[in-house]
């Protein structure tokens, strides 16, 4: 599956997996670690998928 992702999200998620919590991911973007979570929920809605770690494990797939 080939997720179809804004440009943050990306980059959130490539924070998440590379061990980031989203507080750090939030401070380091200059965001708040919730505005960090509501991009892995958009992601994993326009992606029809159940859960921010499918989400997660769907890019990590692609990005090893």
């Amino acid at each position: 599956m080939s997720l179809k992702l804004q440009p943050r999200e990306r980059q959130v998620l490539q924070m998440l997996a590379d061990g980031l919590l989203l507080k750090q991911i939030g401070q380091n973007l200059g965001i708040s670690g919730r505005t960090a979570s509501g991009y892995v929920s958009n992601a994993r809605i326009r992606n029809n998928l159940k859960t921010g770690w499918q989400v997660l494990a769907e890019f990590m797939k692609g990005h090893p």
